[in-house]
């Protein structure tokens, strides 16, 4: 006789605050990724040593780590999850405001005031919790994701 688990089922649900965490974070998770074009061929030139005293006059660039793989996991979804917004200018209003773009550039970019733009924002991201709570193929993805 096989023995049976007792499985508890649960339901992952997510709030607006969650979800707008995550849309910031996929968009410090893009700007880890590797980038498209291909590195292709460069000249190679022998390095020239500089003078004792030119250390510290270039820019030291920190390159940034690869994202784990749940920040990934958040981006694709993220991603899914933006495709419900119907309107291309509310797509791109929640990505300037993930991006932490001032009210006021937003104001010129898209001629509107900024509690209309802020209740925008707030409108879709609510329908975006709404449908990720909703539809059952993002529900299983939640798992993954936190």
């Amino acid at each position: 006789m096989r023995a049976e688990k007792n499985l508890q089922r649960f339901t992952i649900e997510v709030d607006s605050y969650t979800l707008w965490s995550w849309f910031e974070e996929s968009m410090r998770t893009a700007r880890r990724l590797p980038s498209i074009k291909p590195k292709g061929y460069k000249a190679q030139w022998v390095d020239i040593p500089k003078d004792w005293l030119a250390y510290g006059w270039d820019k030291a660039y920190i390159k940034l780590p690869p994202p784990s793989g749940k920040q990934l996991t958040r981006l694709a979804l993220v991603h899914d999850l933006i495709a419900y917004v119907k309107d291309e200018d509310e797509r791109k209003m929640l990505w300037y405001r993930a991006k932490k773009l001032p009210w006021k550039k937003m104001e010129y970019l898209f001629g509107k005031h900024r509690s209309t733009l802020s209740k925008k924002c707030k409108n879709n991201l609510f329908m975006m919790t709404f449908v990720a709570n909703d539809q059952k193929t993002i529900r299983q993805r939640l798992q993954y994701c936190i």
